[in-house]
């Protein structure tokens, strides 16, 4: 059961006390309302779960990794010859090195799965999509096997939120951050690079920002397209093919 739901049933029920009992009650009457197919025993897939606890790790690097170049940044901008740079300079390199062993560890624990293996290739034939990006991408996906375009973009938490209620509510549409962080974390830093390097996203950034986008949002919107279209060729087992994808857009550069 989705762990939001329950607790927001909750809430819809008015149990402002949390006890076994009164939990046990909730989910009695959640299951009584619920209809076939929304409460599920889950699978557990040990190398979706090997690659979820090593992406973890990898990003608790990169957050260390950041704490010490920001106070390296921090010490340097007071141009001292502070002793300590030396020791956060090593920790840096250590850090990027430990980085690279996991990329590397995650690549192999695909690779040794024929399954796995060919959705990685699929995945990583759309230009711009780098080792890491397609190893999140792999994740989300094989973690939410039958999700459609919709559910995928809402997992990964970039799914568009309104909030427009009558004449006195109305603010700005935001994406909705509800999906695993770690996947937006680690799409969204190469989003620049891709967008030099793919000329379909290039294209589509440049569109947007003509149109007056900001560029965050257009960046997020390049996001989104990535994850869409990496996840249909996960779908279909397919290798990205250019001539394909130009007719079904109607590509005309």
């Amino acid at each position: 059961m989705n762990p939001r739901q329950s607790s927001n049933f909750a809430k819809a029920l008015d149990n402002r006390s949390k006890s076994d009992i009164i939990d046990a009650k909730m989910l009695h009457k959640f299951y009584v309302m619920a209809k076939d197919g929304d409460i599920v025993v889950p699978t557990i897939d040990e190398a979706q779960e090997s690659l979820g606890s090593m992406m973890g790790y990898y990003k608790l690097l990169q957050k260390q990794r950041n704490a010490f170049s920001n106070h390296l940044e921090a010490l340097q901008a007071k141009r001292g010859n502070n002793p300590i740079e030396k020791k956060l300079k090593k920790e840096i390199e250590k850090l990027k090195k430990q980085e690279e062993d996991m990329i590397k560890e995650m690549k192999d624990l695909i690779l040794s799965d024929i399954k796995l293996a060919k959705s990685f290739e699929c995945i990583i034939s759309f230009k711009g999509v780098g080792d890491i990006s397609a190893i999140a991408l792999l994740h989300l996906f094989i973690s939410y096997p039958k999700a459609n375009r919709q559910e995928i973009t809402a997992l990964s938490g970039l799914d568009v939120i309104e909030t427009t209620s009558g004449t006195s509510v109305y603010r700005r549409n935001r994406i909705s951050k509800r999906g695993n962080s770690i996947y937006r974390g680690i799409l969204f830093m190469p989003i620049l690079s891709t967008v030099r390097n793919n000329k379909y996203m290039k294209a589509f950034y440049n569109r947007l920002k003509e149109n007056a986008k900001h560029s965050t949002a257009a960046q997020i919107a390049v996001m989104r397209k990535i994850i869409l279209i990496t996840h249909s060729l996960y779908r279909n087992q397919q290798i990205f093919d250019d001539s394909i994808y130009e007719k079904r857009v109607g590509w005309n550069k």
